[in-house]
């Protein structure tokens, strides 16, 4: 009877490890940096991508660095020691810490901070290092080379479509700055382009209905009719300036033309067609208004796991800013997949940056993504529970067998 019961209890626990794989880990863990150079009394956060798991940080030279549970680097003196990350399971990461001497740097002043750009195009980036007489060591680095590269001396490529942002590095990990680049393809049609809203009114200020109307510029040309209320919309426009053309609505034949200029926002306007030309006013534009002052992103930091989806939330500042026209990037599109509405989805293992960008690039903030494999949910633990029981009424019947084989004995 014992052997029975022994030998359905062994056959529920592999049944239950074939059908129900439990993870042991949630994912390989990995320090978002393997080097930091810094200054004495500067300081540096090192973030682990596996939270699941508890570690501790330690330092190897504590006259040189330190380091709390945070992950926050504070440099001391001048030298080179490691930092190292150790976890329960006895696996150890380490980072190394370099503390120079010098001048340090405290920013960089770039000549942009958005760039637009065609395919094939090229222009220069800027930068400086202040205070003067600081380390003037600059690095550049593209986030994704297949949209756009950068050279050494500042000169960038456009290569196709997208967006990409350039870090500027500096002599010390804590000191930065980003340019964001946008891609046009040569045809002018681009999502990240502006949206062109318009009603077209005839001298006497009824909407003209059924009306062509075109959108001329350098790269590109649309064409729209005006719906019953005399409304007309061009999507996804580049920034320049552009011919706004009345078509004869019986020959087809060019009307009356006016130039508007398109600076990467959203635009309204009225149209009043006149004998003498083409009257164009503007409404509600991302150029007009309040100013876009500040971006308070809700978190700044996230965690997920592969699957798992984040909508960016924020507030413009101030809450009434004409400019709300904002823009994502992913410095790692392996790793973290970002949309036009601010939709984040975690791809594969690792840490990216998402960078959210007013439609100017004069206000940028950074949200740290972290995805990891996944944690061992609620379902998964009952299973190893129930493993468990079942191994310890496997040994209890065990012992029971056996003492009751020696009392026979005896």
């Amino acid at each position: 009877m014992i052997k029975r019961i022994l030998s359905a209890l062994l056959i529920i626990i592999m049944l239950t490890g074939m059908f129900f794989s439990v993870p042991v880990s949630a994912g390989t863990p990995m320090l978002s940096h393997e080097l930091i150079n810094l200054y004495p009394s500067q300081s540096f956060r090192l973030t682990v991508t596996d939270t699941y798991h508890n570690y501790t940080f330690s330092v190897e030279d504590e006259n040189i660095a330190a380091i709390d549970n945070k992950g926050i680097v504070y440099a001391k003196s001048v030298g080179v020691t490691e930092i190292y990350c150790t976890f329960l399971t006895g696996k150890v990461l380490s980072c190394t810490v370099n503390v120079k001497q010098g001048a340090s740097p405290e920013g960089v002043e770039l000549s942009k901070n958005n760039i637009t750009l065609f395919a094939g195009e090229q222009a220069e980036l800027e930068s400086a290092v202040i205070p003067v007489g600081a380390d003037d060591y600059i690095f550049y680095q593209s986030s994704d080379e297949d949209i756009a590269q950068i050279e050494q001396n500042g000169v960038i490529t456009a290569l196709k479509p997208g967006v990409t942002v350039i870090t500027v590095e500096t002599a010390s990990s804590a000191v930065n700055a980003t340019c964001l680049v946008r891609v046009l393809p040569d045809s002018g049609y681009s999502d990240f382009g502006s949206d062109i809203s318009g009603v077209l009114y005839d001298i006497s200020g009824e909407p003209m209905t059924n009306t062509s109307v075109g959108l001329k510029g350098r790269f590109s040309e649309q064409k729209a009719a005006t719906d019953t209320r005399g409304r007309f919309h061009f999507r996804s426009i580049g920034s320049g300036n552009y011919v706004l053309t009345v078509y004869n609505g019986a020959t087809e034949e060019e009307s009356v033309s006016a130039e508007i200029d398109v600076n990467a926002s959203d635009i309204k306007i009225s149209c009043i067609y006149t004998n003498s030309g083409l009257a164009v006013l503007y409404g509600a534009s991302g150029s007009s208004g309040t100013a876009l002052r500040d971006i308070e992103l809700l978190q700044n930091r996230v965690q997920l796991n592969i699957g798992d989806i984040y909508d960016i939330a924020y507030t413009a500042v101030p809450a009434d800013a004409a400019e709300t026209y904002i823009m994502y990037n992913s410095s790692d599109t392996d790793v973290v997949d970002v949309d036009k509405s601010g939709r984040v989805t975690a791809m594969k293992e690792g840490i990216a940056t998402v960078y959210v960008s007013s439609s100017n690039g004069k206000v940028t903030k950074k949200l740290i993504v972290m995805v990891s494999q996944g944690d061992i949910g609620k379902f998964e633990w009952a299973i190893i529970y129930l493993q468990l029981f079942i191994i310890l009424m496997v040994v209890a019947f065990y012992l029971k067998s056996r003492d009751k084989k020696k009392g026979e004995v005896i």
